[in-house]
C-alpha cells in the first residue's frame, strides 16, 4: 500500500531516510517562527515515505523555532519494523541544532479501519457561522493567511 504524498511542504529526498526543505514565511504563525501543525506535517510526511506505510500515531516534542529561509534537516530512522507496522524517530534540525524530535507508529491496513468511536458534534454550517476574530495581529504572509476561519460553537477568547 502505497502512501499518498502531496507537496505542500516541499521536501526533498537527499539519502535514504533523509529529506530537506527551506521554510517559508506560509509555513509560519503570524509572529515568525514555524507552525507547530507544519513541523508535525514534516515529521509525518518524512517517516510515511521512508516507510511507505500510513501513520497510526505521532508525538513531538519542539526543541527550537525555526523560522523563514532556515533549512530543515530532517533524519528518519526505522527503529521497529514488523510484517504489518513500523516504528520511527524523526529528528529535524537545522544547521546541526535539533529543533523538533518526533516519535511514530505506522501501520498497513488493507482493509482500513472499520469502526469510527466519535461522534462528530452538531454545528451550524459553515455559511451560518461568524469570521474567527483573531486576538492578535496578523502578520503578511503567515501560515494563517491560507486560511478561511470561521467561528461554529462556544465563546472567543476576547469575548470572554
Amino acid at each position: 500500500m502505497a502512501v499518498t504524498t502531496f507537496d505542500v511542504l516541499g521536501l526533498d529526498e537527499v539519502g535514504e531516510g533523509r529529506w530537506s526543505t527551506v521554510v517559508r514565511p506560509d509555513h509560519c504563525t503570524p509572529f515568525g517562527f514555524l507552525y507547530g501543525g507544519t513541523g508535525i506535517a514534516v515529521s509525518c510526511e518524512a517517516a510515511e515515505r521512508t516507510t511507505d506505510r500510513p501513520l497510526a500515531w505521532i508525538t513531538t516534542q519542539f526543541v527550537g523555532s525555526p523560522g523563514p529561509g532556515d533549512r530543515l534537516d530532517v533524519e528518519v530512522r526505522t527503529v521497529a519494523e514488523g510484517r504489518s507496522s513500523s516504528q520511527t524517530q524523526v529528528t529535524v534540525s537545522v544547521d546541526g541544532r535539533p529543533m523538533i524530535s518526533s516519535l511514530a507508529a505506522h501501520n498497513l491496513r488493507p482493509g482500513g479501519d472499520q469502526v469510527d468511536f466519535v461522534e462528530m458534534p452538531e454545528v451550524p454550517a459553515p455559511e451560518d457561522c461568524g469570521p474567527f476574530i483573531d486576538t492578535f495581529d496578523t502578520h503578511a504572509g503567515s501560515f494563517f493567511e491560507n486560511l478561511e476561519r470561521r467561528h461554529a460553537v462556544g465563546r472567543l477568547a476576547h469575548e470572554a
